[in-house]
């Protein structure tokens, strides 16, 4: 998680998510990684964060 910038009351926010790696395991399952990114109403980077989690396939 990185913080890039300040949000302020007010600010208009909006995340784009996006999957950057998917893995399978052995079992029924697999990690998927995706990226969050959110921007203000200026279309200023605010915060991305890498989230990895367990699926069923």
């Amino acid at each position: 998680m990185k913080f890039i910038k300040p949000v302020y009351p007010g600010d208009e926010l909006y995340t784009i998510a996006e999957v950057i790696d998917k893995k399978e395991t052995k079992n029924e399952s697999g990690i998927i990684t995706v990226l969050l990114s959110t921007y203000n109403d200026k279309e200023d980077k605010v915060l991305e964060v890498d989230l990895s989690g367990l699926i069923k396939r």
